[in-house]
C-alpha cells in the first residue's frame, strides 16, 4: 500500500483550488521552450562573418588633399552667444578663504556658480582677476575697476 506524503496532498489541494494553473503552467513551459528554440535558430542562421579589416595604408593617394580628424573635447552650440558676466547684476560673495602664506585660496560664489581661485586667477570667464587674498577678504581687479569682497558680506 502506497502512502501519499503531505506535500503531494498539499500540491494537489493547491491545484484543486487554482484550476486555471493546471493549464497555464504547462502552457508557459511550452512557450519558454519554443522561445529558446526560436532564439537559438536565429543565432545559427545569422551567423557572424569574421573578416579582418584590410590594410589600406598602401591604397591612400598622397597627392590628394588629406584631413586629420581630432576628437572634439569641448562642444558648443553655434547659436550660443558669449555673454560676459557683469558683477553688478549678480551678487558676488566670498564664501571662504583657506589662508597660507605660500598658497592662499578663496571660494567665491557668483550667481549659481562657485569658483575656487588663487592669486592671479580669473573669476570664471570674466575679466575679474584675483589680485590679493587676505585672511578675511580678497581683492579683484578688472581693466579699470577694483573690488574688495569680505567674508562678512
Amino acid at each position: 500500500m502506497v502512502r501519499k506524503s503531505d506535500s503531494d496532498s498539499a500540491l494537489k489541494k493547491f491545484f484543486d483550488e487554482n484550476r486555471s494553473l493546471k493549464f497555464l503552467l504547462p502552457l508557459l513551459a511550452v512557450l519558454i521552450v519554443v522561445m529558446i528554440i526560436v532564439n537559438l535558430r536565429g543565432v545559427k542562421e545569422k551567423g557572424t562573418v569574421s573578416q579582418v579589416p584590410s590594410n589600406t595604408a598602401g591604397q591612400i593617394d598622397t597627392n590628394q588633399q588629406q584631413v586629420e580628424v581630432l576628437p572634439q573635447i569641448i562642444r558648443s552650440d553655434s547659436n550660443d552667444i558669449d555673454i560676459k558676466k557683469d558683477p553688478f547684476t549678480e551678487p558676488m560673495r566670498l564664501v571662504g578663504v583657506v589662508y597660507s602664506k605660500s598658497r592662499p585660496t578663496a571660494v567665491v560664489k557668483w550667481g549659481s556658480y562657485s569658483y575656487i581661485v588663487e592669486k592671479e586667477d580669473f573669476l570664471g570667464d570674466s575679466d575679474w582677476k584675483v589680485v590679493e587674498i587676505d585672511k578675511n577678504q580678497i581683492t579683484l581687479e578688472s581693466d579699470t575697476d577694483r573690488m574688495v569682497l569680505s567674508l562678512d558680506g
